[in-house]
Formats: C-alpha cells, structure tokens, sequence
C-alpha cells in the first residue's frame, strides 16, 4: 500500500472510530482513560545500530527507530511504514530498509520523523544492502543490482542482473562477494561497475549460501545444512568448516571472531575464533528462546533481531559466555489480563508482562517473563502466576512477587505429548484441561507441582472455570458440565446443560456462573443443580450483531468484550441481563478485567482503561467507588524473601506515609509520603534499609498513617 493509500485509510478508520466511539460514548457514560500503546503488528527482522540509536526492520510494521541511551528505559522515537521491512543498513543521515521490492531510502536526520526519501526497485524482497562511498550493493531474492546514492533523494541504478537470486553481498575493494541462492558464492569484478565481470564461483555441495563475510585472504559462508564453510580466496577451494552448525543463516567476521547464526535447534548464535581460519574454533553460544533472524556485532554487544521477541542485547565481553543482557519487545497481542491492585497482569502470545496503573494515565511496564512457547492460559495465586501451554513441558509456576523481575519456580511435564488448553485452581489444586479429561495437580508447594488425580471425559479446546466448590467446564461438544469437588481428587459430574455454541468465557461470581458463547450470555446456578437450567440469557447476535471473545464479573456488572469492544452488563436480575454500556475499542478487545469503576481491556494492540462509573447506578446496587474506611491490608508474602507487597485502602484522597520500623521502633525506611486517591494501592518493600542495604532476618512493622489514622502489622524478613 502506498504511503498516500495507507494515510487516508487511516484516517478513514479515525474517522468511523470516532463516530462510533461518539455513538457509543454519549448515550452510555462510558469514556476512555487512556490508551497504553505498546504494540507492533510484527517481530523484529533486521538491525542496525548507531550511537545509542537502534534502527529495527519490523516486517509488515516497517521502520521502527528506538533510543537505547539509557538501556534501562528504551524509548520509541519514531516510525515509518512500509511493505515488509526485513534488512536495515544505516549510512549517513539515511537508512536503507530492505523492503519488498525495492530499497527504501529514508531521511532519518531527525529520528522522530523518519521521512522516506526515494527508492530502488529490485523486484524481489531486499535481504542486504551495503553502502560502499556513493554506491549501493543491494542483495535481493530475485538478484543483484548496484546504484549510485550520491544523492539519496534521486538514486541512479548502474547494473542489475536476475540470473542470481542473492542472500547477501559483501563489498572489498573493486571485488564484489555475493551469497547466491543456487550459485553458491559467486565473485564479480566491478573496475567498471557498469560492467561487473564474474571472477570466480563457490558452491559448497550444492547447498544454499544464505551468508558470507571476508576477512583477509578468506571468505566465511553460512552454508545452510553445510554449516559455516571457510573457503581459501586464492584457491577458491574450502579450507575447513563446522557442519555442525545446521542451518546455517548469516554470518560476519569481527576482530578475528566468527559469528554465525543457525537454525538447529531453536536459531542460536556461535561465536567462533577464526585467528586461524584453517582450524575453526568454537568459543561460546548464545541460546536465544526463539527464532534468532540476523544480528550486528558493534565492540563488546551484539544486537539480535528475534522474530517473536524483538530485539536482544547480548554481551560478549566473554566471548565463551555470551549473556543476554536486556530485551526490547513490543510484538505480541493482549490476550488475556488480570487486575490486583495497582498492577494489571497481562497475556502477550510470549510473555507474561506486569504493569503498574496505579495512576492509568501514565502506565509503564515493570517487568516480564518470557516463553518459548505460546502460551494460553493464565491463573494468579498470591504471588504465583501458573502459565498453561502445549506439549511435555504444560504448566510453569513463576514468582511474581517482585514485579520486576518475575522468575521461574518450576514446570509441570506430562508424559505425553497432549494439547493443554486452560487451568482453573480450586484450593491448592489446578483442574488442566487436556483433550480426554482433566489433570489434577497439588499446587501446595509452586517448586514441586504434581499430578495427583485425572478425571476422563472427552472435552477438546474446553474452558474452565472453577468456584464455591465446583468445576465448570464447556468443551468441543457445547455440553456445559457441573462437577463437584468435594473430593477434589475424583471430580463428580452433578449438572450438565447443552449450550448453543463453544464458550468463549466463563467465571463464577457470588454463587452464579456466567458463561459467554460467541453470541450470547448465559446465566446459572453455581450451588444448585436440581433441574440445572439457565436463570437467563440474553442472545446478542440478532440485536447487536455481536461476535463475544471474554468476560468478567465483578458486583453484579458482566463486562463483556466483542470484535465491536466493551460491553457492560447490568445481572442483578440474573433472569434479565441487561445491557447499560457499550464503547468502541481501537482493536479487537480480547479480554478484559475490572477493578473499581473501570475496565481494563486487552486490546488486539492496546491496554485500554475506560471509565464506566456512569453506567454502574440506575438504581441498582453497584461496587463502591472507593473502600468504606481506610484499612491496612496483611502484606504478601508473608514471611518473605525477595520482597513483598503492602495493599491498603482509603476511603477518600488522603497523604499516606508507609514506614517500616524494627522491633525496637527504630525507623529502618520510609517507602512513601506521598497522596493517594481514593480506593485500593500496593507498595512494595525489598528488604532494604534507607541506605539501600539489605536488612537482617527479622521481625518488622509497617505503618500507614493518614491524616487522620495509624495503622500497623507485622511482617517476617527471611535472609
């Protein structure tokens, strides 16, 4: 799409959003916070850095341009759209994106307005240009063409060929090294760059060379299953190799080492001492947990283009030990997210992220666990967050008590390669569902999760929901069952009712279940199963054309998201849902969590926090706005090690103080002195002192004083 057609399609959209959103505004009292924008619509496949600048080729989100100044807080600076941007190459006050089809020249002057300059058709997708002085050498999968950049703004083409589709070019002097698809390496001449000569041919046992890199008298390809080949210049015969690195996909030389990324198993990165190129020596390897696509080596970092994880950071200052050291993501939708307190937990495809909203207009990311696997399911308890994906390796227990920095306690292995599709936790026991039944698990101890029961039905992709004793489960056959866990071992089937569709949500609140298929919300019983029937529903697709994705209840209000956003259901009358509030997400809304008056929403690109106190009244009993008194809740955990979390709430807008005495009222640190709003708040204490050191193992207090109250409770520090 061109960049004038991707404009006024954009506007376009802006332009029906806004209407709708003012349709669905007015009339509801439902109004948008804010919108937490973190998304990209791809991965990252090609990098290049400058400074503290790193330049991203984002596949089908185009250019993307990051500030790494301060490597703790990575800052987008701008963007700029194109077809599908998989290499990046920076010279000057331009970058050259690898685009489909051509090379796109950008002015990147002033990073935050990234403006395209020019192009040079190729005809086929762009994996490498090199800029050599006023030329362009440009590498691209249905061949290889050289241009004269002298003025970016209007680039002159001086030779191409179609005969060789290329991988990647490399330019040394007046000989060119191109990796061909078919051809091997193939060597051409360009004293007349107009008309390049063929100097000589590689081709390593017919494989692929998806890369080449020259350092003295020796070229160094990624050789697809051949590995890393080294190939002697003067001879053109190969000197050595490692074969072991299969599939080998890119490779450069720096400062007398060799790095090749390859793809068996799972795209690692070798580093390879190649002072003596005839006897190749492997020092380290960097195993990323995805798909490692390219990289640039610059001093003691490498910069990894991760397709589903972004951009990584990794150290080689001990080449024997290369150590990631930060990642930069922000691919993956929201799918799922959970509210306690000021932190809302969300489900990204690849990574569990935590975010602080305490103050909603200005959310930021605390900290994240990353997958290796997609994962698709969700359970917090306490501080443990329980992440369900496919395959052996089903279920991990992750310590989330520091926000910050979330960390793996343990994985549950099944013997047996099953699809794993949600969990519910009842107790000290999670209900996994698979496709013939339910794994139970002991939970009681997050270190050592064990199967400890199996209950065997025929369920498929099922969902789950668990409360006042029971299990509640929908599955392939639309069959909605009811179980009951009074031995939470040998679940007991109590109440069954067919449903018209799959579900798509399901939660238990105050004795009743609700469940959503794609059209319509259910409501039942979740104590009494004589004659199981729903007490209401309300079917949507006739009088709102709805197509429903997820729900939460909370007081009496199911919100409800749909491929049109959120919708906000009045259940006092669990006979008669009714609707009372609807808004128009940017995305698809996929989930949504609700704390006080608002609604947080897992947008297809978005977290979303919209106001819905206007619709929370008409009479009916509603959540309060705020907590009746103020009230110091019992930290968690308790005792703890790493940290723990303090939750108060405030009956009105008031300056709190949190301090943290020992046994002998000695005042160890103040965590805050500061005003809050009205309703629920968490801090966090590491266990340091107000000098920053770590305090001995021991009996403290916390005390939260207000203007007008003081209140205090112990808490156990275990070194």
């Amino acid at each position: 799409m061109s960049g004038k057609l991707w404009f006024h399609g954009v506007l376009i959209a802006l332009v029906i959003f806004s209407v709708a959103q003012s349709r669905a505004q007015d009339p509801n009292n439902i109004t948008c916070i804010n919108q937490f924008y973190h998304n990209w619509q791809d991965g990252v496949y090609g990098v290049a850095m400058r400074g503290g600048t790193a330049y991203l080729a984002c596949g089908s989100d185009g250019l993307r341009i990051v500030d790494f100044s301060d490597p703790t807080r990575p800052a987008e600076l701008g963007h700029l759209a194109t077809s599908w941007a998989q290499s990046m190459t920076i010279a000057g006050d331009y970058a050259y994106v690898g685009d489909a089809g051509s090379v796109v020249i950008v002015n990147i002057s002033d990073p935050s307005r990234p403006v395209e300059t020019s192009r040079i058709s190729t005809g086929g997708y762009v994996s490498r240009t090199r800029i050599e002085g006023n030329h362009a050498f440009i590498a691209a999968s249905n061949g290889i063409v050289f241009a004269d950049v002298a003025d970016p703004s209007d680039p002159v083409v001086l030779w191409s060929t179609t005969e060789h589709g290329a991988n990647d070019i490399e330019v040394h002097g007046n000989l060119v090294y191109a990796a061909c698809t078919y051809r091997g390496m193939i060597v051409l001449d360009i004293t007349d760059i107009t008309d390049p000569q063929e100097a000589g041919t590689f081709q390593s046992d017919w494989e692929y060379v998806n890369g080449v890199s020259v350092a003295g008298n020796y070229a160094y390809l990624a050789a697809g299953w051949n590995g890393l080949v080294v190939v002697d210049m003067t001879t053109l015969h190969e000197a050595a190799r490692i074969d072991s690195f299969q599939y080998a996909m890119g490779v450069d030389v720096v400062d007398g080492r060799c790095y090749i990324n390859y793809g068996n198993p799972e795209c690692p990165l070798a580093v390879v001492d190649v002072s003596n190129p005839l006897a190749p020596q492997t020092l380290g390897i960097y195993d990323p947990p995805s798909d490692l696509f390219s990289f640039e080596v610059a001093g003691d970092l490498v910069y990894v283009a991760d397709v589903y994880h972004g951009l990584r950071i990794v150290s080689i200052a001990d080449p024997t030990d290369p150590t990631e050291i930060r990642r930069y993501s922000r691919y993956g939708e929201d799918r799922d997210v959970v509210v306690l307190g000021s932190l809302a937990y969300v489900r990204e495809d690849y990574k569990l992220k935590i975010v602080d909203i305490s103050d909603m207009h200005n959310p930021h990311e605390l900290g994240y666990y990353e997958m290796d696997w997609a994962y698709g399911d969700l359970d917090l308890v306490g501080s443990v967050a329980y992440l369900t994906t496919h395959g052996y390796d089903c279920v991990r227990a992750v310590d989330v008590s520091d926000p910050a920095a979330p960390t793996l306690i343990s994985r549950f292995h099944t013997d047996d390669y099953d699809i794993h599709y949600r969990m519910a936790v009842n107790g000290h026991y999670g209900y996994l569902v698979e496709n013939n039944g339910l794994r139970i698990l002991d939970l009681s101890d997050p270190a050592d999760l064990r199967e400890v029961g199996f209950f065997t039905q025929n369920l498929g992709n099922a969902q789950i929901a668990a409360g006042n004793g029971y299990a509640f489960i929908n599955g392939s056959s639309h069959q909605l069952l009811a179980l009951s866990l009074t031995d939470p071992l040998s679940p007991v089937v109590v109440g069954s009712y067919p449903l018209d569709n799959y579900c798509v949500g399901m939660t238990v609140s105050d004795g009743v279940l609700y469940t959503a298929t794609p059209n319509k919300l259910w409501v039942f019983s979740a104590t009494s199963f004589a004659n199981w029937a729903p007490l209401g529903q309300n079917a949507m697709d006739n009088e709102f054309g709805l197509y429903l994705k997820n729900l939460s209840v909370q007081s009496k209000f199911a919100y409800l998201t749909a491929m049109q956003g959120l919708y906000v259901f009045d259940v006092n009358d669990p006979a008669a849902p009714r609707l009372v509030g609807q808004h128009v997400t940017p995305g698809t809304a996929l989930a949504v969590a609700a704390t006080g008056t608002v609604a947080v929403v897992a947008d297809h690109t978005n977290l979303g926090f919209y106001d819905c106190a206007g619709v929370l009244s008409d009479g009916q009993e509603a959540f309060a706005t705020a907590p009746l008194e103020f009230a110091l809740l019992p930290n968690y955990p308790n005792p703890f090690n790493a940290s723990t979390r303090i939750p108060f709430e405030l009956a009105k807008r008031d300056h709190v103080t949190i301090t943290i005495f020992d046994v002998l009222g000695r005042n160890v640190t103040t965590l805050s002195r500061q005003e809050f709003s009205a309703g629920r708040h968490e801090l966090r204490w590491d266990g340091t002192d107000c000098s920053g050191q770590t305090v001995t193992s021991g009996r403290y207090f916390i005390q939260v004083r207000t203007g007008d109250a003081v209140k205090s409770l112990p808490i156990l520090y275990l070194r």
